[in-house]
Parts: C-alpha cells; structure tokens; sequence
C-alpha cells in the first residue's frame, strides 16, 4: 500500500510541532493569550465532530510554516527569520477557532532545496491516502503565494499543473483560496498582485472560473478570514484519495512525472530498462516466428520434392529429358511459327498488296483495308485499344507486320485451343469438357495435393 512506503511517525496525527489528535492545550505549547482562541487555556468536553481540516500548499519559502505559526502567535505581519529551514515533512496543527476544531495541514514545498517535487508530492498524496485519515476528507485548500514572485515560471506550470490535474480536479479548486504573503518592505500594491494572478497569461489563470478565489487582504488578515469561509462548508473527497491506482507507489509516480514532463533518475532509469527488456523480447518473440516460418517453409520444400521425386517415378521416363531440353523444342517452336508467318505474310504482300493499291506499298497500312469492318473483326479489333489494325493514337500498322503477327496470332491461339486448353488433347472435347468441369470442382473442394493435380495428363500419355 503506498501509505506504508514511507515515515511511521504519520501513522497518527501526532506531529514534529508536538500536536496531536486531541485540541491543544496551554501548558503544551507556550502560555499565551490568544483572543481568537488560538489555544485553550483551560481544559473543555472532548466532541465527536471531526476538525475542520485545511491543507496548506505552495512553494518552498512562501511562507506555508511561517503563516501558521503567525497565525498561533498572533502577529499581524509575517515573521522574517535569518534561516531558511524548508519544510521536508507533513505537519498537522489543530486549534480552537470560533468555537470549532481546524486542523492545519502544513505540506513540503514545491522547487525545496532539500527534497525533489516527486518526493514532496508523493508525501503529501501518502498522508491524504491514509486509511486513518481519507475518510475524514479536506474542507478547504490555501494556496501561498508570495507578492512580487512570477506568475509566469515552467517550474510554477508544472507544479501547479500536477497539483490541480491530479490532487484537486474541479471539485478540489472551488475549495481553493489563494493567500498572499507580503511583507511592508515590499513596494507593490496588493491590487497590482491580484491583477497579475488573474492575467490571462498567469498559471493560477483558468482555476478563478472555475471557483477558486483569492483572499481579500493578504497575510493573517486573509488567513484567519478564509479560515472563517471553511467554518460552514462540509468535507470533500479529493480526486487523490478516490483514486485507488494512486494507492501504488510506482503508478502515482509514474503519473506525477508525466504531469511534470521530466524523470527522475530513477524512474528514467526503470523506463529506460523496461524498453529494453520490451524490445528484446519483441526481438526474441520475432526470432522464433522467423525461425518457425523459415522451418514450415522447409517442410514444405521438402515436401515439393517428394512430390516431385513421386511424379518422376510415376512417369516411368526411359530417358531424362531435361528442362533445358525442354525450352530449347518450344524456342525451337516459336522459331517455325515466326518463320511460317513471315513466309506466308511475304508472299501475300508480294502477290496482293502491291497490285491491289495504287499507292507506294511502303504507305499501305491496315487503314486502307477496303472492307475495314470485316478485317477489325477478324482481328478482335475493340474500340479505344491497341490492336493489329490500329493504334490508340489513330495509326495503322504496316501490311507486311500486319500479316505476320495476325498469322503467328492465329497459328498460337489454335495450339492453346487445341492442345493446351482441352483436359486433354487426346479425347474428344465434350469429354475433355467434363473432365475439366469435374476436377475443378475437385479442386474447390481443396482436397487434391498438388501432385494429383497432374494425374489425368499422366494417365493420357503426356
């Protein structure tokens, strides 16, 4: 649980300051007249009502601790003390105020000199998730900022980011009230300091329309004057303490270094790592399915083999013919095609066209056809596309080209007709077309090895 992860000491509500779960009384702290009832001096009834609890956040040296103690003391104007001593852990307070118990929460700061903002943020989220406080929830939050500081640092962006997005949401900022500490030496007006707050380009800028509100006088004027404002007001559950994933050490830090958009050493360091350890396994998850895919491709090779051996042994060939062989006899074929074409194309032109047109035979092309119609047909002339009559730009071919590619066309379309196309070129074609018919839906049915594929032409002689 990530409010075990740290100090024992915030197992109760006792603190450093010496306070603890029941009102402070004179003889515990120091004999002072408070007429705000600042302390009890004398001893009263304990009550059941819980305390009114404030949260006390802001930047380190703003004067968190400083207000609260000029708050117990009385003293009008913040106390200027020679030595900086941040605020490195969570400080409960309670008093007496108006006849009701509040108790002041006094966090680590932001940008403190001793801690980082990942470890002032996870210790304030570990004291709000502690199962003896959550349910006690937060009746307001006093945001301290000091007059003459910027409204405009990255730094303060990002804080403040972390703090609105992820400890107070929209229900947590219309509970938040902005204090401003300032001492009479510094010459600015406190208008001036509400002015700037509430500047369009100032970081505390969008959460005044959504209900946040500055105190009207600075110091412990507006102190004790938003305490007042939290008298009558009931406790809230923050975002924080609904959110049970924050309730994990590493997914809240993970979640408050996206808001900051930095790692610290160690959280880069683990990311760092856990990319590793993802692309090595993406790596070795890879490796395997290359290596199981070049093995099916293996087996299948082999088993192209067999079926090749198998075909071989079937064919009972009493002479190896090799596939070398075999290209050579079809160049050999496309070769007597080529030369019955050109043969028959030279002695049509010689004997026809050059008597049938008056015109120089070298500017005879399709075109002067004189039954164009009859001779696109017998050439599967369509309109629009490239054929032996003409071009798709509107030019005719040569007579002589013409009729040796339209007889090598001829000659080839009647070998795949009558040899290639049938089931087989030894039976008749109403039987090769039954044939062909059944081992298709044969076929289909995807239960014919490829070796059988071959079987029929086997069976006829091929």
């Amino acid at each position: 649980m990530f409010y075990t992860m740290k100090r024992k000491s915030e197992d109760s509500d006792i603190t450093a300051s010496g306070s603890s779960d029941s009102t402070l009384r004179a003889g515990e702290t120091r004999k002072t007249e408070v007429s705000r009832e600042v302390l009890i001096e004398e001893p009263r009834p304990t009550t059941s009502k819980l305390p009114i609890r404030i949260l006390i956040v802001g930047p380190s040296g703003f004067g968190k601790t400083q207000t609260i103690n000029d708050f117990c003391h009385r003293t009008k104007e913040p106390t200027i003390n020679g030595i900086y001593q941040p605020t490195k852990r969570i400080m409960a307070q309670r008093f007496l105020f108006d006849g009701e118990i509040i108790e002041l929460i006094d966090t680590p700061g932001f940008d403190n000199i001793d801690m980082s903002d990942l470890e002032a943020f996870t210790d304030i989220a570990e004291y709000l998730l502690n199962p003896k406080r959550i349910h006690k929830g937060i009746t307001g939050i006093i945001y301290v900022h000091r007059a003459g500081n910027t409204v405009h640092s990255r730094s303060l962006l990002r804080n403040f980011r972390v703090l609105t997005n992820i400890f107070l949401g929209h229900t947590g900022i219309t509970r938040l009230t902005f204090l401003v500490t300032q001492t009479g030496t510094q010459g600015v007006s406190y208008r001036n300091v509400l002015d700037e707050m509430k500047a369009r380009g100032s970081v505390f800028g969008y959460t005044f329309p959504a209900g946040a509100v500055i105190a009207a006088t600075p110091n412990q004027t507006g102190f004790i004057a938003t305490l007042r404002s939290y008298l009558s007001q009931t406790p809230i559950m923050l975002p924080v303490q609904l959110n049970d994933s924050y309730k994990s050490h590493a997914t809240f830090a993970a979640r408050i270094e996206k808001e900051l958009g930095y790692y610290e050493y160690q959280s880069a360091q683990s990311l760092l790592d856990g990319l590793e350890h993802q692309l090595r396994m993406d790596y070795e998850n890879k490796l395997v399915d290359r290596r199981e895919t070049d093995a099916q491709l293996q087996r299948e090779l082999q088993k192209s083999q067999l079926e090749y051996s198998s075909l071989r042994s079937q064919l009972q060939l009493q002479e190896n013919i090799e596939q070398s062989q075999v290209v050579q006899t079809l160049h050999d074929l496309n070769r007597m095609i080529e030369d019955l074409g050109r043969s028959v194309s030279s002695y049509l032109y010689d004997e026809y066209v050059t008597k049938a047109f008056d015109i120089d035979p070298a500017d005879v092309t399709t075109l002067n056809a004189s039954d164009l119609p009859a001779l696109k047909s017998l050439a599967g002339h369509k309109h629009g596309m490239t054929s032996f009559i003409k071009t798709t730009s509107g030019q005719g071919m040569q007579i002589e080209c013409f009729l040796d590619f339209m007889i090598r066309n001829k000659i080839c379309l009647h070998l795949d007709r009558e040899i290639f196309s049938p089931f087989h070129p030894g039976i008749s074609s109403s039987l090769s077309q039954v044939l062909s018919a059944t081992f298709e839906n044969i076929q289909k049915q995807g239960h014919v090895p490829s070796l059988l594929s071959l079987r029929p032409q086997l069976d006829g002689g091929i």
